[in-house]
């Protein structure tokens, strides 16, 4: 991911290599000037703790190539600011008086896959590429981190409840966790359902606080996570005729890739819902819209939740230039979508709430602030993401007895930094 929010939608932070930009919202109203911030990850901090050789030594070798921030965060009140980079090291900012100060850094044993402030600002919560979740202390910078949970696959995923009560993780197997926090040893329950690789879950309010879930297999959906455990919605991506034909895709047969070799013969999903596979979702809170992004397809998919029947409507398909990398709605409702095609591109699009749809907003109207992020991106074309999915997806193998070595074999890929 390239983009990151808060749940409040005021501040959000771009990034690209080492650099950060963040963007308060509600400062751009008022002035433009102070509201785009600037930050470099530095690696190398002499914060980080002593480690042993061979970690220091994975750290030392991993210093002589480019520093990548993986995944980043900010806390809902705005004030801090926390990223992991490629030298396994995980960075603390503070606003304080106008300025982001660095408040240290810590050492992780392997490189970060997603974290997460809580609600209360109190705590970051991390996971790393072996499938396990530690939390961190923002107070206590200086202190390690403290083991939460574990689990046997790649953990695609985090979210933290409302009140901080519920921690949801979600993996490449499929599976959903929620656990309590921060007493995570016990599991409150486990949704399951997907076919395929969740690849995103998030915690929205209806009123009654409900997950929203992404997954490889082509559906999004909608889970009732407190017994009795539930799903309330599923949406079947690939099955919609007017999305199918937004995408080129025939609705009735199965679906023939430009790219031969995208995908292999083997895989338990058709061709046809491969080609919607999810990346993530998006929820604008303000009019209750889904923007859906895809690994394959070149746009974003816009739904509307409906509250009182539990239902997703189709609305809108966005065409774009090239599939999207990142999206993130503002706090009025406002849609920016990170695309990569031959230079990183930002698309700037408004909602007409008398239309229900999304129009591209014109040059003149685009806030200083804003097009400061679109400059950001300029002629970039270094951006972090995910996309090598295919290996996500699983795979048939032949019953030759070699299954047990082939299942061994991809859970030691899995654990690998």
């Amino acid at each position: 991911m390239a983009i990151f929010t808060n749940k409040n939608s005021n501040v959000l932070i771009f990034v690209k290599s080492d650099e950060v930009l963040i963007y308060d919202s509600l400062i751009s109203k008022e002035n433009s000037e102070k509201c785009i911030h600037k930050i470099k990850c530095e690696s190398g901090c002499e914060e980080i703790p002593k480690r042993s050789k061979e970690v220091s030594a994975k750290s030392k070798e991993s210093k002589s190539k480019q520093n990548n921030i993986t995944s980043a965060s900010v806390s809902n009140c705005g004030k801090f600011l926390c990223a992991c980079d490629s030298n396994n090291s995980l960075h603390l900012w503070e606003y304080e008086k106008g300025i982001w100060k660095t408040l240290g850094a810590r050492s992780l044993v392997r490189k970060c896959q997603k974290l997460i402030f809580t609600n209360s600002c109190s705590n970051i919560i991390l996971a790393d590429r072996s499938g396990d979740v530690f939390d961190y202390s923002v107070l206590k910078n200086n202190e390690p981190g403290r083991f939460l949970l574990g689990h046997i696959s790649l953990i695609l995923d985090i979210a933290v409840s409302n009140d901080d009560k519920y921690l949801a993780t979600c993996d490449r197997d499929g599976k959903i966790k929620i656990s309590c926090y921060p007493n995570s040893y016990n599991i409150l329950n486990y949704c399951l359902g997907h076919q395929e690789f969740v690849s995103s879950i998030q915690f929205i309010s209806l009123p009654e606080e409900k997950i929203l879930s992404t997954s490889g297999d082509g559906t999004i959906r909608l889970w009732q996570y407190e017994k009795p455990i539930s799903e309330l919605k599923c949406v079947t991506l690939y099955e919609n005729d007017a999305l199918c034909k937004c995408c080129n895709v025939d609705c009735n047969n199965e679906a023939k890739s430009e790219s031969g070799n995208l995908f292999s013969e083997n895989m338990v999903l058709s061709e046809k819902q491969i080609l919607f596979s999810v990346r993530c979702v998006k929820y604008c809170n303000k009019y209750d819209l889904l923007a859906i992004l895809f690994h394959v397809q070149s746009g974003v998919a816009i739904y509307q939740l409906d509250r009182t029947e539990n239902d997703f409507k189709f609305k809108q398909f966005i065409t774009l230039d090239a599939p999207p990398l990142d999206a993130a709605f503002l706090n009025d409702g406002q849609l920016l979508i990170l695309i990569k095609h031959e230079t990183a591109s930002l698309k700037h699009l408004d909602y007409n709430v008398a239309e229900q749809k999304f129009t591209a907003v014109v040059d003149k109207s685009i806030s200083p602030g804003v097009k400061d992020i679109h400059l950001f991106y300029e002629k970039y074309q270094g951006l972090m993401f995910q996309e090598d999915f295919v290996s996500l997806f699983k795979r048939v193998y032949e019953s030759n007895g070699n299954n047990d070595e082939c299942h061994d074999e991809q859970n030691k890929k899995n654990k690998t930094d």
